[in-house]
């Protein structure tokens, strides 16, 4: 099969195999990672916001919260100011993993339209065979 495939995509398919490869392996390795984002926001929210304006107090801000989407509604979570820095190289990780993976989805993406071309080339004559009888029967 492959020595009827033109050397360009050959070497295309390779190159591309080869940087998905060493991504999902680089993925794999990522290590502790929190699948949440990371949101700071100037003023806190929820009941004690409702408390703080009732008694006129000052947030001391920027307050931290992890946002994520549990399927049906985004959910945050108040971050304490002493576990900020256990938190941020987590969530930092999931960032670059998702990074990442957008790559070797896109990676995969061309590897299965270099395919498509070569089908293409391979069964070309078919196809306008295919093509002239359906037009006769007309």
């Amino acid at each position: 099969m492959m020595k009827d495939i033109p050397e360009r995509l050959k070497n295309e398919i390779k190159r591309l195999a080869q940087r998905r490869y060493f991504l999902e392996k680089s993925c794999q390795n990522t290590g502790e990672m929190l699948p949440v984002s990371l949101v700071f926001r100037k003023t806190i929210a929820g009941d004690r916001y409702k408390w703080m304006l009732k008694h006129k107090k000052k947030g001391y801000g920027p307050f931290a919260y992890l946002t994520w989407y549990d399927g049906k509604n985004m959910r945050s979570k108040y971050v304490r100011k002493e576990s900020l820095s256990k938190i941020q190289p987590l969530v930092e990780r999931y960032r670059q993993y998702c990074k990442k993976m957008k790559e070797v989805r896109l990676f995969n993406k061309r590897i299965t339209k270099l395919i498509d071309e070569i089908a293409e080339l391979k069964f070309r004559k078919v196809e306008e065979v295919y093509a002239k009888t359906r037009r006769n029967e007309k």
